[in-house]
């Protein structure tokens, strides 16, 4: 048995960050600034795109790199405007093996996860000498820590990196120290009230997808691994050979002309591991807000941001043409109730005028 990378999480991760997460920023200047760039700087380096997304990040990265000391809301908004128009890359967000059974599960926190494990495997396949083994991890630290919108995710990362420059010497052993980092999260927040029931935090790999990473069975709640044999499988899961391409444009060519991944409407996945992808998954749509028309962020505990979702099989009423707020459907209430009191009362007047009549005596 074997599982999958599915890319369009991988670039509905870049859609949610570039236009929801650092969009929803008034300003970016200081900390929140680097931490940009640093993010920036890897996913230009490392992210395992098409030609066209690798130029799309380059070209952000550039722009970043000689900007000023601060970047406005506008002036991010045009830039990723300006962009799009060069080389197209940034789709509508959809979630395929990162979906979850709610809007607020899974998803873009699931995908980021994704991110960093693919980059700091991208990063150990194609060495570079004047790169910092510890450049994706630094990046990861920096981005959650200042941009994520679950503050308190921040916190707790904050906490697990304390001596991660210590830990880290090579680019396998940055492979090896988010794994174990994503594991103790997991181990952290099983049973969590944010857990979602259907995609148990389990250690990864499972036994099932990895049986020579266990030395021994779990046993006396202490867990052994091998961890030559897990560095291999993470080598596997997440290098390019195990990407699915969802849609033929993202595969290792140019996209052409601008694509927007249509949200379809498909059953329920099954359940799955908190890492695994499976290629039979459904997609979901999620609209992300245009830049122009305002971000309307609701808060989460476990994953900061949630966007407006299509989810079930049937096309939502928007969808259909049918849209009806609160205030429209009160006044077809209304409306109803008053009609139904006139045709009451009409009826009432007409018989006691008919009875009238008939009392009436001849002359």
């Amino acid at each position: 048995m074997w599982s999958v990378v599915h890319m369009t999480d991988l670039l509905s991760a870049l859609t949610y960050t570039f236009k929801q997460e650092i969009a929803g920023r008034q300003e970016l200047e200081g900390q929140t600034l680097q931490a940009v760039k640093d993010f920036v700087n890897v996913l230009a380096k490392y992210f395992p795109g098409s030609s066209g997304v690798s130029a799309f990040l380059h070209n952000i990265n550039r722009r970043l790199h000689q900007s000023k000391t601060k970047i406005t809301y506008k002036e991010w908004a045009l830039m990723l405007d300006e962009q799009e128009e060069v080389s197209p890359l940034l789709p509508e967000v959809r979630w395929v093996g990162c979906r979850g059974t709610q809007p607020h599960r899974r998803g873009y926190s699931c995908s980021l996860w994704l991110l960093f494990h693919t980059l700091t495997v991208q990063q150990a396949a194609e060495p570079d000498p004047t790169q910092s083994s510890q450049s994706v991890l630094l990046a990861m630290r920096g981005y959650i820590t200042t941009m994520f919108g679950c503050q308190e995710c921040g916190k707790n990362f904050q906490k697990e990196a304390v001596n991660m420059e210590t830990e880290v010497a090579t680019p396998e052993d940055a492979i090896l120290w988010l794994w174990r980092t994503h594991n103790r999260v997991n181990k952290r927040l099983h049973g969590d009230l944010s857990e979602d029931p259907q995609f148990p935090k389990v250690q990864f790999p499972p036994a099932w997808l990895c049986p020579s990473c266990r030395k021994v069975q779990e046993k006396d709640s202490k867990l052994m691994w091998d961890e030559g044999q897990v560095l291999q499988f993470l080598k596997r899961h997440y290098g390019s050979a195990n990407f699915i391409y969802d849609n033929p444009s993202l595969q290792g060519v140019d996209p052409g002309p601008h694509f927007h991944l249509q949200p379809t409407m498909a059953r329920q996945s099954e359940p799955q591991q908190p890492h695994k992808q499976t290629s039979q998954q459904g997609l979901v749509g999620v609209h992300v807000k245009d830049l122009q028309g305002g971000l309307h962020r609701r808060r989460d505990p476990n994953f900061g941001v949630k966007v407006e979702r299509l989810s079930g099989n049937k096309k939502s009423l928007s969808q259909a043409g049918w849209v009806f707020s609160n205030l429209d459907i009160s006044m077809c209430v209304m409306l109803y109730v008053l009609s139904s009191a006139l045709v009451v009362g009409l009826y009432v007047l007409f018989i006691v005028k008919r009875r009238r009549r008939r009392r009436t005596p001849l002359v």
